[in-house]
């Protein structure tokens, strides 16, 4: 499994939680294990799950703070969660630069977003960086 692939299912575990409206690890955990038998990938959808249920309410405040003309809770779930990821990449995995964080946040959003969703996560995340 690639990190591009396993980076997909963090994201669809921070969406998934979202959807259910459960943010704990525990239930997120089996399915981890079943996407992925490789450790290292393995280790990364774990970290970032778990830096981003620690990090929860600091990132979504992160978020808050650079939505022009948004409200989180409307935002759509799966920009949402891009979201999530991207931020917790950047400001809790050390050996995930930047710009790579922001490359595969846009590229997920051409995957799993709308027409309009690439723009709007790199808006949103441009906005971001320039805090750091």
């Amino acid at each position: 499994m690639s990190r591009k692939l396993a980076r997909e299912y963090a994201m669809n575990s921070l969406f998934q939680m979202e959807i259910k409206n459960e943010f704990e690890y525990e239930l997120i955990e089996k399915y981890i294990n079943n996407v992925t038998n490789q450790n290292k990938e393995k280790l990364y959808i774990k970290n970032v799950v778990n830096f981003f249920l620690i990090n929860k309410v600091d990132i979504d405040k992160t978020i808050t703070e650079n939505l022009k003309d948004w409200d989180i809770e409307r935002l759509p779930k799966v920009d949402l969660s891009i979201l999530r990821l991207a931020i917790t990449e950047l400001f809790y995995a050390d050996d995930i630069p930047n710009k790579v964080a922001i490359n595969e946040a846009i590229e997920l959003s051409k995957k799993f977003g709308d027409e309009e969703s690439s723009n709007f996560v790199n808006g949103v995340l441009g906005s971001i960086i320039k805090t750091i």
